[in-house]
């Protein structure tokens, strides 16, 4: 279970949030939220959600949780307990798993109105639902099942109650699923690969070879947000990985000092958020070549790259999801 005070959601929301969002709207009428009590709340017309606009925001989703004064992204368990506003049922979607507060906080994550901001309070949102970081552990240890859930329309499977699809995924590598549902729900373009009636995201190692993303080949350009490839010198799917980076840590002169990624991590088995992975790219030279563009390479022959999504639209993202969801 993860609670989100107040102080947490400001932070992660500060660059503000479209509320005329379709994803947004989707979800308010999900949990049972009339979409003009989300739309009222840019009283100064910007077309975005900021300062107290963010905080009584705060308090409609707070509102949907009866236990506290918290936002939590969590399933919500208790059969007993049945709230009911506007004639949705506040306390389990239809499956009896999740609250309105999780299934609306998904819908203001995708409104972000920063492309960089939404990816990493995604990839969060994502770790932070349990339903969600299950499908992630890449093996269902002890039988517990950890069928993916995903809001891409694009993977093939079962419509759940609040939307989500669930997928037929079994024990599999989940790095690149999961950095590319981020890229995919914040309006990007992931690698994908096709075979006959079936498309997946690429293997890791290959998203460097997509146009779809810049290449960034100094680390003072470095941003949140920003996705790092870990190209190992092995060969098959298990030679590279891919996560989201969520922090920076500067020196005075501007100089990297630390870098804090996300991701679905197959020796873990969960999705996890430290600075374990990123670190072999400080001890890494920055190369340029032909082949494989800018990227920073290490004296045992692995690759880092840092990819930044090009052309992201979210209203393009927006228009695909409720044609083909």
């Amino acid at each position: 279970m993860s609670k989100i005070d107040r102080a947490t959601f400001h932070q992660s929301m500060g660059g503000g949030i479209d509320p005329e969002n379709a994803r947004l709207l989707r979800a308010a009428d999900r949990a049972g939220v009339p979409r003009e009590e989300i739309t009222s709340l840019d009283r100064d017309g910007d077309g975005r959600l900021r300062g107290d606009e963010i905080d009584d925001l705060y308090d409609i989703l707070a509102g949907l949780d009866f236990e506290d004064d918290d936002v939590e992204v969590a399933p919500f368990d208790d059969p007993e307990v049945v709230r009911v506003r506007g004639g949705v049922d506040l306390g389990r979607n239809g499956s009896g798993e999740v609250g309105a507060d999780t299934v609306l906080y998904h819908g203001v994550v995708d409104a972000l109105a920063e492309p960089a901001e939404r990816r990493v309070a995604i990839a969060r949102a994502i770790a932070d639902d349990p339903r969600l970081a299950r499908g992630f552990e890449g093996r269902s240890e002890g039988g517990r099942d950890n069928t993916m859930l995903t809001h891409n329309p694009m993977h093939r499977g079962e419509r759940q109650a609040d939307g989500l699809i669930r997928t037929r995924f079994g024990d599999a590598y989940r790095c690149n699923l999961f950095v590319g549902d981020v890229v995919w729900r914040s309006g990007g373009r992931p690698p994908t690969v096709r075979g006959p009636g079936w498309v997946h995201y690429d293997l890791a190692e290959r998203w460097p070879k997509s146009q779809n993303f810049e290449k960034i080949g100094a680390l003072r350009d470095v941003k949140p947000g920003d996705i790092l490839v870990i190209d190992a010198p092995a060969s098959g799917s298990g030679g590279g990985h891919v996560e989201i980076i969520t922090e920076l840590k500067h020196g005075e002169d501007g100089e990297v000092l630390d870098m804090v990624s996300i991701g679905a991590r197959w020796a873990e088995n969960a999705i996890v958020e430290d600075n374990s992975r990123a670190w072999g790219i400080f001890e890494a030279t920055p190369t340029q070549d032909e082949r494989r563009g800018a990227h920073f390479e290490s004296g045992d022959g692995t690759r880092y790259f840092i990819l930044r999504p090009r052309g992201e639209s979210v209203m393009a993202h927006q228009r695909e999801f409720v044609v083909r969801g």
